[in-house]
């Protein structure tokens, strides 16, 4: 029997080819960063089940290697949702069947190691009949056929029933945000209410990095929560601006640093129950220091410049709470391989 002959094998098989078929119509940024990074991660799904079969007749080596696949596995759906979110990959349908097909082999990976641990027999592997672990049951999706393509989604959520909306009154408003109460039928088709907040900014987060591995955080007191917060830089951009130049200018009034590298690294909406806004996290490297240009608002902003690394224990460890600091930092994390 060879490897050849796994179910998992040939799902990585299928799979590594169709996103590296993906990747080459990713623009030209892409194909060489996130593309280059997710061409890796699916190829080391396969090529770990290959290695960890070669070693099978020992137990211990067989499951880690497995292991590997599967986070790599992990790696690539992570690398397919930042294509997606940052409109890098723009065919909704294809990122659809990637993510399903990806979720598949997760499970498959799951399923074969059960397999393999239930299966293997240490002290006589060698000797014992082979144990046939080219079909691998997945009760999660006993009746997928891998060569038939899925139904797609998206038309059958047009179908569904929505939201209506009887009729609206403004509630209040400022510079900033509009408060509007909503009578409304809901999916169920029952009558209530629906208050949404309006922003009037776009949010816009970014990391700096600088060639030795450090970062600026900048921390202020939040009216909001009455407490000190750790973040990355941020402020609001203009909802007819690109979100970019919006970065730029926030980056150079909070710490006094232009970049000649950007990367666009998360589209997120923050608060999509009671809000509209939409957020924006970007890197910025090849770094060059100037003066800050504070607001009012921020006349207790503080700079602080440390290690990145430092910046991520953080996050971890949750002394950084805002969400676009978590996402930006532990997207950059994940980018730089740490």
């Amino acid at each position: 029997m060879s490897f050849k002959n796994l179910e998992v094998w040939q799902l990585a098989q299928m799979l590594s080819v169709k996103v590296h078929d993906m990747t080459l119509a990713l623009p030209g940024i892409e194909k060489y960063e996130t593309g280059q990074q997710i061409r890796r991660s699916i190829k080391s799904v396969r090529s770990n089940i290959v290695e960890g079969y070669g070693r099978r007749r020992y137990k211990m080596e067989f499951i880690r290697f497995l292991t590997y696949a599967m986070a790599s596995n992990d790696e690539t759906l992570d690398h397919l949702s930042v294509l997606y979110e940052t409109k890098s990959l723009k065919d909704e349908a294809e990122y659809i069947k990637l993510n399903h097909d990806l979720e598949l082999l997760g499970r498959k990976l799951n399923a074969f190691i059960k397999a393999v641990e239930k299966g293997h027999n240490d002290s006589s592997a060698v000797h014992e009949a082979p144990v046939d672990y080219s079909k691998t049951e997945d009760r999660s999706d006993t009746t997928l056929d891998l060569t038939s393509k899925i139904q797609n989604p998206v038309s059958s959520i047009q179908n569904l029933p929505q939201w209506q909306t009887l009729s609206s009154e403004q509630q209040y408003d400022n510079r900033w945000i509009t408060v509007t109460e909503y009578q409304v039928i809901n999916p169920a088709g029952k009558p209530g209410i629906y208050g949404k907040v309006h922003y009037k900014n776009k949010a816009i987060g970014i990391v700096p990095l600088d060639q030795h591995g450090n970062t600026w955080l900048v921390g202020q007191h939040r009216y909001t929560l009455n407490e000190w917060s750790w973040e990355i830089p941020e402020g609001g951009g203009a909802l007819d601006t690109d979100p970019l130049v919006s970065a730029q200018r926030e980056l150079r009034e909070e710490t006094g640093l232009t970049a000649a590298k950007w990367t666009s690294l998360v589209r997120t909406h923050l608060s999509n129950s009671v809000s509209d806004e939409e957020g924006f996290i970007f890197l910025a490297e090849e770094l060059t220091p100037g003066d800050n240009q504070l607001e009012d608002t921020e006349a207790d902003l503080r700079v602080w410049h440390l290690p990145f690394t430092e910046a991520l224990d953080m996050v971890l460890t949750g002394k950084i709470t805002d969400s676009l600091s978590i996402m930006g930092i532990l997207r950059v994390a994940r980018l730089k391989g740490l």
